[in-house]
């Protein structure tokens, strides 16, 4: 009987050491595969790509003085989207559906600062995106960029024949781009707090 129980203890303490060594060897994979990750990020491609513009101002006014109603109905539906599993797809829907067009859309433009370790190191303009609550950017893009050090600042503008109105000043952070790092995909990052629910989201892509 004793010596059946020394060979159980036996049996469960060489388990045990297995199991043991298995888990060191998965967190050793873990560590090489994460450094080479942060190797990665520090050479970077960041792009600011586009935006998710809400369909009136802050006080419910349209953008341009046209669909008043439809605007503060689809307000509404937007921030219920912007609340549930899966706002980015199902605003997007929203913005792009049959309601949106009776609405004066923003003429969009603005610029985006690239912060590194604490400066300014390169500034990007974004040009006039006409009548679009999802305008898209293809020229903004800084390469060999340390991501763990840097983050964006975005700034966005209606543009109006007398008075430009501000949109949104946002900023998307260092996690948030290695997050797009890791996905390798368009982004979208929801901004609407940092906005007055002006702007609803920011699209990047980190390579």
């Amino acid at each position: 009987m004793g010596l059946k129980n020394e060979g159980i203890i036996e049996d469960k303490a060489r388990e045990l050491h297995e199991k043991t060594l298995e888990e060191i060897k998965k967190k050793k994979q873990q560590l090489k595969k994460q450094k080479k990750f942060d190797r990665a990020n520090r050479s970077r491609t960041v792009s600011f790509v586009g935006a998710l513009i809400n369909v009136c101002k802050a006080d419910r006014r349209p953008w341009d003085g046209i669909g008043g109603k439809a605007a503060k109905k689809m307000v509404g539906m937007l921030a219920a989207a912007v609340a549930n599993s899966n706002p980015y797809t199902t605003a997007l829907g929203i913005l792009a559906g049959p309601m949106a067009n009776s609405i004066d859309k923003p003429d969009v433009y603005g610029h985006v600062e690239l912060h590194y370790r604490g400066n300014i190191a390169a500034v990007a303009n974004l040009g006039v995106q006409n009548d679009s609550f999802t305008p898209q950017w293809n020229n903004v893009a800084w390469r060999q960029i340390d991501i763990n050090e840097a983050y964006l600042r975005i700034s966005l503008f209606d543009k109006d024949l007398l008075d430009n109105d501000s949109i949104g000043i946002f900023e998307i952070g260092s996690e948030l781009l290695k997050e797009a790092a890791a996905k390798g995909q368009v982004l979208p990052v929801q901004v609407s707090e940092q906005t007055n629910g002006q702007v609803l989201f920011g699209l990047i892509s980190v390579q």
